[in-house]
């Protein structure tokens, strides 16, 4: 179990600087750029929302679309191929690692906007993160079901931009619906967002199988 456990954080480790390093320098870029975007001192618990809704899902597409993308490449394939770690571990752990930093950018933006003397509450970096995943989620499983790069990024995208002229239409699902006032839950964002992650890495590992 050590040995396989072994392998697996080696592999990891390889593939996070390998493949996901420059996913997340676009990722944090993005982060970076959102005081040059938006104004961040003294914002009201509503102001706030709109800097972490506008941007932060935007994350979620740039780090978990591209988590089965390596292996589009021929000579990737073939390592992934004769390597004792089982397909679906790969998977998984690229996903974990993803996960881990999608729920940490909007809490460095977050500590940012505090001290700022912006009001920022735990509920704030909650919705970015839970629109983040479904954006991701969608990307991902848009990635599994298209094996095009272009298309996965496309859909989650459109979603996004069709937020703008549906609104709270989408319900629960609307991703800028704490800038707008509504306190609503985006529980089922998150929920839907893993729930489409979930199933794209059994579905990818039995496409390549």
């Amino acid at each position: 179990l050590m040995t396989a456990s072994k392998r697996v954080l080696t592999a990891a480790r390889l593939d996070l600087k390998r493949n996901f390093l420059p996913h997340l320098c676009l990722a944090l870029l993005l982060v970076l750029l959102t005081p040059v975007l938006f104004g961040l001192n003294d914002l009201d618990t509503q102001g706030s929302a709109v800097p972490l809704e506008l941007m932060m899902p935007l994350t979620g597409i740039l780090l978990l679309t591209p988590i089965f993308l390596p292996e589009q490449d021929p000579a990737v394939r073939d390592v992934v191929a004769v390597r004792s770690v089982p397909l679906w571990q790969t998977y998984s752990a690229r996903a974990l690692y993803s996960l881990l930093f999608l729920c940490l950018l909007p809490a460095l933006l977050i500590l940012c906007m505090g001290f700022l003397r912006s009001q920022v509450t735990p509920d704030l970096w909650l919705d970015a993160v839970s629109s983040s995943l479904l954006l991701g989620g969608l990307g991902a499983l848009s990635y599994t079901l298209t094996d095009n790069i272009a298309a996965a990024y496309m859909v989650p995208v459109l979603y996004y931009v069709v937020n703008f002229g549906l609104g709270s239409k989408l319900g629960t699902f609307w991703l800028f619906s704490a800038m707008s006032g509504s306190s609503a839950s985006k529980l089922p964002q998150l929920f839907l967002g893993l729930l489409l992650l979930a199933v794209s890495i059994p579905f990818r590992v039995h496409e390549k199988a």
